[in-house]
């Protein structure tokens, strides 16, 4: 049999498609060419140099995690000003610091702080350079960069012994290994926790990780920490983290407002912590279709997650329903008031032709964490109380502030 030719399209139809695109391409272009801003004439040109001349240096818009970082790392010059002795304010130290005492803050980075990776000591020279622009208002010279590097690598990287990054790899837990670590901290583990409510904790943290394949950063609170000392505002005054614009940070039009709200909501609107909360949990008795039991069962919403369906099957006493059951009944945070043991929950059964009955939360618990810290000084009998009078002060006990990935904070 012959093979078969497409079908060609006609004459006519080629011509029209031609003169479509045509058409398009030209659409586009003018598009692009109406978004274009109206051309400067001869006096405005004038005016923009004079402008130009009379700015010495424009200030880096740093993203929000960098200017937490720079403030942290204005936190250790401050230290090390005060350890050196060097008259003046830090601003004023930093307005005469030269190539020798950029090598010397280095130096004593190095030996004060915690480093074991020179990827990590050369990330706080590049923040040092960060934090020397915002201070001064101009960058620092090239070639001392260049002989800062090299006095690193030279010096610094032999006498303290810095590895270089990544060496060790990365460890990886299969389902072996997370059964010796649940083990390990019912059993074992005596001498770490202040509350016991925190063993369980990092029993559900590990339980969750391992079925979900989230990042910890969704299970508990990853963001950084700006700190309580007010570097941050005071190296960024106008654009610090949370600060209240002024008449001249406000939006100009109505438009601008709506889309600077959008791009906020994430910090401000939300009105909850980074971490997993009741709301994000939905637990509820299911009627099994194949036995007609009633069985427990929990749906949590997770952002990019990943690994869903390889999930291992733990004994009952690592079962991560167990888990947050236990930690909502020491809570308190069911609406129903019976529920005041986890076997009250379990042997919850559906009634009649029903086939699943989801529990509810109270409507004060849906945006508190479930992973969360707690003050040493509150005592847990007492820690209700003094939660509650706390919110009706406004200030923020750390019984509902959510534990944080280790490492996050900027000291």
């Amino acid at each position: 049999m012959p093979a078969c030719r497409p079908p060609q399209p006609l004459t006519e139809d080629r011509h029209h498609n031609a003169h479509f695109v045509r058409r398009f391409t030209q659409r586009e272009a003018e598009k692009r060419i109406a978004r274009r801003p109206a051309a400067y004439t001869a006096e405005q040109r004038a005016a923009l140099r004079k402008q130009l001349e009379d700015t010495k240096f424009l200030t880096p818009d740093y993203a929000d995690k960098t200017k937490i970082n720079i403030a942290g790392l204005l936190r250790k010059w401050k230290r090390y000003c005060e350890f050196a002795k060097l008259p003046g304010t830090w601003r004023e130290v930093m307005q005469k610091a030269n190539r020798a005492m950029a090598m010397d803050s280095l130096e004593y980075l190095c030996q004060t702080c915690r480093i074991g990776s020179w990827a990590s000591s050369w990330e706080y020279f590049l923040q040092y350079k960060q934090l020397y622009a915002s201070a001064t208002g101009r960058y620092m010279d090239r070639n001392d960069s260049k002989e800062v590097k090299k006095w690193h690598d030279a010096i610094l990287v032999p006498r303290y012994g810095l590895q270089a990054p990544c060496t060790r790899g990365k460890d990886v837990a299969n389902a072996d290994t997370l059964l010796v670590l649940q083990t390990f901290i019912i059993k074992y583990d005596t001498g770490i926790f202040f509350r016991e409510r925190h063993r369980i904790q990092l029993l559900g943290c590990y339980l969750g990780l391992a079925f979900t394949g989230a990042r910890p950063a969704e299970f508990v609170d990853g963001g950084r920490k700006s700190g309580k000392d007010g570097c941050l505002e005071e190296l960024f005054p106008r654009h610090a983290i949370g600060s209240v614009p002024s008449d001249e940070d406000k939006a100009p039009d109505e438009h601008s407002r709506l889309l600077e709200e959008m791009m906020s909501q994430e910090y401000e609107s939300r009105g909850r912590p980074k971490a997993l909360c009741y709301e994000d949990i939905q637990l509820m008795v299911v009627r099994h279709p194949e036995t007609g039991e009633d069985v427990l069962v929990m749906a949590i919403r997770l952002a990019h997650h990943k690994g869903a369906d390889n999930k291992p099957k733990p004994r009952l006493i690592f079962c991560f329903i167990s888990v947050i059951v236990s930690l909502a009944v020491h809570d308190g945070a069911f609406a129903a008031s019976k529920f005041t043991s986890v076997r009250e929950v379990f042997q919850h059964k559906n009634r009649g032709p029903v086939k699943c009955t989801p529990f509810r939360w109270k409507e004060e618990w849906l945006k508190r964490p479930v992973f969360r810290r707690l003050d040493d000084s509150i005592a847990e009998k007492d820690s209700d109380e003094s939660s509650s009078e706390s919110e009706s002060d406004g200030s923020n006990t750390s019984k509902y502030q959510p534990v944080t990935v280790p490492g996050v904070y900027c000291n």
